[in-house]
């Protein structure tokens, strides 16, 4: 599998940047195939996504907070609506916040979340799409899965 790791370095209030050489360290150390790139201006996360789905990326992940996680998300799904529908997504919170994280059950933490990438593990979350007032062609958003009865 190939891993694609966007990181934006200002997140956590520079953790991200921090954290660069421990993220390369342990996937590499895990023998992991992946691409490391930071992103260097708000809505790049949005581009590299949408890039990285394109281009045959199995897992597409984000470490950041929710901001630069949204933004992935919005270019996953705008590959996807094109018919690039390979990639996965994931999170390595290291944000000040990590509402995303905490609200989907990822972890919270660098360690945890990077054992979890390590491990495959997986969960579903739902995704929408609104329209109208700012967002006048739409924006994602995100909702954990629930098991329907």
């Amino acid at each position: 599998m190939k891993y694609y790791i966007i990181v934006n370095p200002t997140s956590g209030r520079g953790l991200g940047a921090k954290s660069i050489p421990h993220i390369e360290s342990s996937l590499r150390e895990s023998g992991l195939d992946f691409t490391l790139v930071q992103t260097e201006r708000v809505w790049h996360a949005y581009e590299l996504a949408e890039q990285a789905a394109r281009e045959g990326y199995d897992v597409i992940v984000c470490a950041s907070g929710d901001g630069t996680i949204n933004e992935a998300i919005n270019g996953i799904m705008k590959a996807r609506k094109d018919g690039f529908t390979k990639s996965v997504f994931s999170v390595l919170a290291i944000g000040t916040g990590n509402d995303f994280s905490g609200g989907t059950g990822i972890p919270t933490n660098l360690n945890d979340g990077l054992k979890a990438l390590i491990a495959n593990k997986r969960r579903k979350i739902d995704i929408g799409l609104v329209k109208g007032g700012d967002c006048p062609e739409g924006q994602i958003f995100w909702q954990r899965h629930r098991r329907r009865l």
